[in-house]
């Protein structure tokens, strides 16, 4: 089984290899590419670092001693929407999709989100991404509204996706 923990310091570089690897996967030919290029060159190794001192809530997936995930998570950002927890973002690896690890880690995501007393839970992904949606609807999120995102000079539909309130 996979180990998922806390991200440290030292990961800031496999998160910022992820992220592209992910991204590139998860959005070619759904975002335009100069936008998709420059989305991906902010997330260099320092923004990791950056991030990582600021405590914010990142866990990755290590699958065999490799990191091969990342997730970010926090607060809401949406106060229109009666759901405290948001999964910013959830991203593996194209080799380790498939594979089971998906489930297990978005899990412990919403577990952590969970122990922080954020146990209403959304996350967003683009309309055009349907892996993505039929994972999160396997993993019993419904979708409870529309959005749209800005990249460069497009707006890109989203569908947001929600987990209730454990016990709810």
């Amino acid at each position: 089984m996979p180990v998922v923990r806390r991200a440290k310091l030292l990961d800031a570089q496999h998160l910022a290899n992820i992220h592209e690897q992910a991204w590139l996967n998860a959005y070619r030919g759904i975002l335009p590419g100069v936008d998709l290029a420059r989305a991906i060159s902010r997330r260099h190794a320092n923004w990791w670092e950056a991030a990582l001192r600021q405590n914010r809530g990142i866990l990755v997936l290590e699958a065999n001693g490799t990191l091969a995930g990342y997730s970010t998570f926090g607060p809401t950002r949406y106060s229109n929407l009666s759901y405290e927890g948001e999964v910013y973002e959830f991203y593996i690896l194209p080799t380790h999709q498939g594979l089971g690890f998906g489930r297990h880690f978005f899990s412990e995501t919403l577990s952590d989100l969970a122990k922080h007393g954020l146990s209403g839970v959304i996350t967003r992904v683009l309309t055009a991404n349907e892996p993505a949606i039929a994972f999160y609807k396997a993993m019993g999120g419904r979708e409870v509204g529309q959005s749209e995102d800005r990249f460069g000079r497009e707006t890109v539909p989203t569908v947001v996706f929600a987990w209730p309130r454990h016990g709810g």
